[in-house]
């Protein structure tokens, strides 16, 4: 069975029911009628086989996730029955299906779990089960509310899969690269000889030079520089920053975004 994560349940909402990702409070309306008994069924059994820790972490948004899918399975239920009723906006005046997308939509596109066909592009089974394992534990932690190490893990990884991608490069490669991100000020080191020295945001700024992910998974990268330094409770009082919701789905999208673009570079010698 095709494994379904909150991303494809948010894309066919989009093409069943595109009014609902515009839908303001109180105005357009959406009316579900039997007609739509057949998209709505898809979208529960779609539900249905998400992962439950894929589900979203914050109480809140469970919540009306659940409170939705309630609503719109009793509708399926009275309409294949040959009743007409129809579903319109509810609480807050949203449509059932727009709490649906807005819970699913906020987590990330996807999240690894173990046992799955992602990082073989790495060809270095030791190195995948270790990060399947530090993937699945961040996942754990994420619905657990477990923020910080949720966030830290995350970026742990999206240090581990950029410096395998670096590593992969000539060392005059990896070297230019890191040049010419001190010349343009990207906030690197540049004083230390090898990557395995390096720090994450000489990874991601040298990944990117080499071309190993793209501008808008640098971008989304770099927001996550700072987190990785949290797990010293020293840098989290002096920065003032702490992990939260928002930054442990941060790190999370940034991660899937590093694995979406080595998946497609593959195994070459270069990526």
């Amino acid at each position: 069975m095709p494994r379904v994560v909150p991303r494809h349940v948010v894309d066919f909402i989009d093409q069943a029911f595109p009014e609902v990702k515009n839908q303001e409070r109180g105005r357009n309306s959406v009316m579900l009628g039997r007609s739509h008994v057949g998209p709505v069924s898809v979208i529960l059994g779609m539900l249905d086989r998400v992962p439950e820790e894929l589900l979203p972490p914050d109480a809140t948004r469970y919540a009306e996730l659940i409170a939705a899918s309630e609503t719109l399975r009793a509708a399926v239920g009275m309409w294949q029955g040959g009743g007409t009723h129809v579903v319109t906006d509810v609480t807050g005046g949203y449509s059932p299906i727009f709490f649906v997308r807005r819970a699913l939509e906020e987590l990330s596109g996807y999240v690894l779990a173990p046992g799955t066909n992602e990082l073989v592009f790495l060809a270095d089974q030791r190195l995948i089960d270790t990060l399947r394992d530090d993937i699945s534990n961040a996942t754990g932690s994420l619905r657990n509310g477990e923020w910080k190490a949720a966030t830290v893990m995350a970026g742990s990884v999206i240090e581990a899969l950029l410096l395998w991608a670096i590593t992969r490069h000539q060392p005059g490669d990896w070297e230019q690269a890191m040049r010419t991100a001190v010349k343009n000020n990207l906030r690197v080191s540049g004083s230390r000889d090898h990557p395995q020295d390096w720090h994450l945001p000489d990874y991601i700024e040298v990944a990117g030079e080499l071309n190993c992910i793209t501008d808008g998974t640098r971008i989304e990268a770099r927001r996550t520089r700072e987190y990785r330094n949290l797990i010293h409770p020293g840098k989290e009082q002096r920065t003032g920053q702490q992990c939260d919701l928002g930054t442990a789905h941060i790190a999370f999208g940034a991660m899937n975004n590093v694995i979406r673009d080595l998946t497609a570079k593959g195994t070459s010698h270069a990526v």
